[in-house]
């Protein structure tokens, strides 16, 4: 049903590397990466607000790990808590987001979800670093809201996570397990995490802004506009562009 459905459109952008394979495994060929992008004009470090840690009651000196959205089974909320019980009592947990477990640790919190992205920037450039337990993203929005915000982020080995984070940005859990998380955190604040956080928010500019995702997203459309048939993309030429003047499923502009 599926690749019916996707065989009546001309072309299909896809968020990830690992989403365009999957389209790809059901045999879709008209498809290439189109990655989201973020204000980052609204998620920034200046975002940070001391009156959050405050309200929060998050000490001198402690460390909040931050993680924004839906508390469902792909995201291992339930790990994160549990990662949180094998690092010291310098850590706490925030999870922003509807239906979160907000009983049973003294280091954890939480907050509703928030429809502002300005309330939200505020919370995500207060914290010091975004753990999140993902592991079937198809992009990973939060990631880079975080990045933007100059936080390191911690993240799972798995989905398209790995297409995000790096070791110049943040440190990957080869498991969404607690265990795996927990050394994931200590690895990372073992490091220069200050500088990997500036290192993720001058990335979230660079590549993941409105004006290159737009830039990017206005290239792909001009090609496609270009196509002189609708015939199936051929093998791709050196600059992306399928024989037939379109877009190559490994077009590099993603």
């Amino acid at each position: 049903y599926l690749t019916r459905l996707y065989d009546r459109f001309d072309w299909m952008f896809a968020p990830s590397d690992v989403m365009a394979e999957q389209l790809a495994d059901l045999g879709v060929r008209q498809v290439s990466v189109q990655r989201l992008g973020v204000d980052t004009a609204v998620f920034r470090p200046s975002a940070v607000d001391p009156a959050v840690r405050a309200a929060l009651g998050i000490p001198s000196g402690g460390r909040l790990l931050v993680f924004a959205g839906r508390n469902t089974r792909e995201k291992h909320v339930d790990q994160l808590i549990e990662a949180l019980d094998s690092l010291d009592d310098r850590y706490h947990l925030l999870l922003i987001g509807a239906g979160m477990p907000s009983a049973g640790h003294p280091r954890l919190r939480v907050v509703d979800y928030l429809r502002d992205e300005h309330e939200l920037a505020a919370y995500l450039a207060s914290a010091d670093a975004l753990l999140h337990g993902g592991d079937a993203e198809t992009f990973g929005l939060v990631i880079v809201e975080a990045m933007a915000c100059g936080l390191p982020v911690v993240g799972v080995r798995a989905g398209a996570t790995p297409e995000l984070i790096d070791d110049s940005v943040g440190e990957l859990a080869e498991r969404a397990r607690a265990v795996d998380l927990a050394r994931a955190v200590e690895r990372l604040f073992d490091r220069d995490w200050r500088g990997l956080g500036a290192a993720a928010r001058r990335r979230a500019v660079q590549t993941y802004g409105w004006t290159p995702q737009f830039e990017r997203q206005l290239v792909q459309f001009a090609r496609l506009a270009g196509r002189v048939s609708s015939a199936e993309p051929a093998t791709a030429s050196g600059d992306g562009l399928s024989a037939d003047g379109g877009l190559s499923p490994s077009a590099p502009y993603s």
